[in-house]
């Protein structure tokens, strides 16, 4: 059934594809990569991150498609000013009121890649909890931060797909009539 030259191909091809070195991991360090984005991104959070969102060296740090999902849920919250329909706390952050600096952490191994521990720091002393982990992955031999998870349990991606869902489900607003107002028939 099988010819020698198939066995040879078949081994020699296994063998091969067990000795190919993996692509390189990104030069930098994760838990740098990490503390790049902090220091790039505190000082833009006071304009609040609906806005830093749109900045293009911030989108470089993140996964194309946390990007658009955090771009979407920016631009669903801004059509709609007098309603709570995306995010109400800074998503990098994890925080509505945020420490004066963040530093990274401990970065632990993590599937292929990394988590991040992210520490606040006020008055120059740093919280000995993380305020929040990040997971970073290697995409075309750099870093990209593809989420963010919360003391509480909850991650970032989670939180997005949940507001899209309840957007997506959402009751179109009825308009009141005067009769129904009024109690008439």
């Amino acid at each position: 059934m099988w010819g020698d030259k198939s066995v040879k191909f078949l081994a020699a091809a296994i063998v091969f594809a067990a000795t190919s070195p993996a692509a390189a991991p990104p030069a930098e360090a994760p838990d740098h990569f990490v503390q790049r984005f902090y220091d790039l991104y505190t000082p833009m959070s006071a304009s609040g991150w609906a806005r830093a969102i749109r900045s293009q060296a911030l989108w470089d740090f993140l996964d194309p498609g946390l990007a658009r999902m955090l771009k979407a849920d920016a631009d669903a919250q801004a059509g709609s000013p007098n309603d709570i329909v995306g995010l109400d706390f800074d998503p990098f952050l994890s925080a509505q009121d945020p420490w004066h600096k963040y530093e990274a952490g401990k970065a632990s191994k993590a599937g292929t890649g990394y988590t991040v521990r992210v520490h606040g720091v006020a008055k120059g002393k740093r919280r000995p909890a993380p305020s929040l982990v990040v997971d970073v992955a290697p995409r075309d031999g750099h870093w990209v931060i593809r989420d963010f998870h919360y003391p509480d349990g909850d991650d970032l991606v989670a939180d997005l797909r949940q507001n899209q869902k309840d957007r997506d489900h959402a009751k179109p607003n009825r308009r009141v009539k005067r009769s129904d107002f009024l109690g008439e028939n």
